[in-house]
């Protein structure tokens, strides 16, 4: 028997009175490696914000049957959307923002804490640049770091925005390593916007496709 990380049913979204999206179902299940692609604007980033909760006035039904809490999922954003991140923060630091919404923010760093950081950094392969400013990075370093925050607490579930875009042939492919690992070895279970999913199709088991305001499972 199968195991639901997430279901989506008859979901639909109207702006200003126009359908965005209309009727979407969509099925992640404990283990997936799952792509969604489509056209600009075709509503990737829309249902995107709708799973994740930043939009709430949809029709339709989401559930995440397995996670025992919502720390056990977990969202790296396209790298545009971090390159917000100009102030002087370090590696170490923004790591740390992804444990204190489940420790409180107020409260310091435990032991065990300091070794979720290093642990997830040594993952990613970003253990060097632990003290770095992260806006001084390398667009295929800012991305690791970023996928290290994401699964710095024990999650199950990660979703990713185009993670790709704008890092250069070998960071992509490094990555692409990085996200196998974590589908194939950790199980963690994988949803994936990109615009390349020829070079996924060996790893991802389900690719979604969104288009004219419907999605269409097309593998």
């Amino acid at each position: 028997m199968t195991e639901k990380i997430l279901c989506v049913k008859n979901l639909s979204f109207s702006y200003k009175k126009e359908y965005i999206l209309e009727n979407i179902y969509l099925e992640i299940e404990k283990g997936d490696f799952s792509l969604l692609i489509g056209e600009n604007g075709a509503g990737k980033s829309t249902l995107l914000k709708i799973i994740l909760g930043e939009i709430k006035d949809y029709e339709g039904e989401i559930s995440f049957d397995l996670l025992k809490s919502p720390h056990k999922i977990s969202y790296v954003p396209q790298l545009s959307a971090a390159d917000k991140l100009n102030f002087p923060i370090t590696v170490k630091e923004l790591l740390s923002l992804g444990i204190y919404p489940r420790i409180g923010p107020f409260k310091r760093l435990s032991r065990e804490n300091e070794k979720q950081i290093n642990r997830a950094l040594e993952i990613t392969g970003m253990e060097d640049f632990k003290n770095h400013i992260f806006g001084q990075l390398s667009g295929g370093q800012r991305q690791r770091v970023l996928i290290a925050k994401a699964i710095v607490n024990d999650i199950e579930f990660l979703i990713l925005d185009e993670p790709t875009a704008g890092i250069d042939l070998k960071s992509k492919e490094s990555l692409f390593d990085l996200l196998k690992y974590f589908n194939e070895e950790k199980n963690i279970s994988i949803f994936m916007v990109t615009h390349e999913p020829k070079d996924l199709e060996n790893l991802a088991n389900k690719i979604y496709k969104i288009e004219d305001k419907k999605l269409e499972r097309v593998k």
